[in-house]
């Protein structure tokens, strides 16, 4: 049974996983990779000239959050307008949060997304009116949670190319899926750990398949929002027919190669504990003879010899059970 158990917990030691579980680029090509930046080719999500989903706003609801917001969409113009105030939410002596967000809300109908699964950046066409340096700037996609989050959902990244210099014409505002981040601050907004150092909080291909929803944020800093966007588009996109690979796409095939040296190290400490568990089973297998042994042989050369007598039950019959010797033991 000893050699079994031993057996067994070496079997448990080689099964278990050999490092932690990285993001796959799944159902990805594994032909040539092509990292070239200026792919034209574009998947457009959003174009305020013909919106195709319906937007609202979503202003911080948390014990009398007093921030608001307002949007209006100008058809004509190709321009949706977000504008309002970040205030401080009393309770929590912190800036809450304002949002222009399609596919979530209490009245809104679910949005489905274009796949951009083989696309490598989201790009904004979009303006400050405004000459303050507000750095509350963010944008989210998606519905994940992080396991123990508490209200936190989707990839978030920051937009710093609002952060600085003055409104004026519309500019391209690029950001890779690779800056994107599901492990984020619910207060402040700021991503805790980034998906370039931990693929576990990447953006997912199921979620790339489908965003269901998408959202522009003022949080985490106090201030005035004035936000104009004219186009919103996933951009680096590879061909459709495997014959590349997006840069994200390709970012996410060296994540394996970067993370082989967390592997070895857990690989190691994997064994380790497997032979700890191996050692405490043949200590205790030994002690367990050890006490066997006590209980069969007298202790000090001792002759006694214990015995124990059965007496006769009204109908109930004893077996008669002899020991080697012959002597009856009942």
């Amino acid at each position: 049974m000893f050699r079994s158990r031993l057996g067994a917990i070496f079997l448990w030691a080689l099964l278990l996983p050999c490092g932690p579980i990285q993001a796959q680029p799944d159902d990805t090509p594994t032909t040539n990779i092509n990292n070239n930046n200026n792919n034209d080719d574009e998947i457009m999500l959003e174009d305020f000239r013909h919106p195709q989903h319906d937007w609202t706003t979503l202003n911080d609801p948390v014990m009398g959050g007093r921030s608001y917001s307002t949007l209006t969409i100008d058809n004509t113009t190709g321009i949706a307008h977000f504008v309002g105030r970040c205030a401080v939410v009393p309770f929590l002596h912190a800036p809450g949060f304002i949002t222009m967000v399609t596919g979530r809300g209490f009245f809104q109908p679910t949005s489905h997304f274009r796949d951009v699964s083989t696309c490598g950046a989201l790009k904004l066409v979009a303006r400050r009116t405004t000459d303050d340096d507000y750095d509350g700037y963010f944008v989210s996609f998606g519905t994940v949670r992080v396991p123990g989050g508490r209200h936190a959902s989707g990839y978030k990244a920051p937009l710093p190319q609002l952060y600085h210099g003055t409104g004026g014409e519309f500019r391209e505002i690029i950001v890779p899926f690779a800056n994107f981040s599901s492990k984020w601050d619910e207060t402040t907004g700021r991503v805790q750990v980034s998906c370039r150092d931990d693929a576990r909080y990447c953006p997912d291909i199921k979620t790339l398949q489908d965003f269901q929803t998408l959202s522009l944020w003022g949080e985490g800093v106090e201030g005035d929002v004035d936000l104009e966007i004219q186009r919103i588009s996933a951009v680096q996109c590879a061909s459709r027919d495997g014959a590349s690979l997006s840069s994200y796409q390709a970012f996410l095939r060296e994540q394996p190669s970067r993370s082989s040296s967390s592997s070895q190290g857990t690989t190691i400490w994997i064994w380790v504990g497997a032979l700890v568990l191996a050692g405490a089973a043949l200590y205790m297998e030994q002690e367990r003879r050890k006490r066997h042994s006590e209980l069969r042989h007298p202790v000090l050369g001792g002759g006694g010899v214990a015995t124990t007598e059965y007496e006769s039950i009204p109908g109930i019959q004893l077996e008669d059970r002899r020991d080697e010797g012959g002597d009856s033991l009942a």
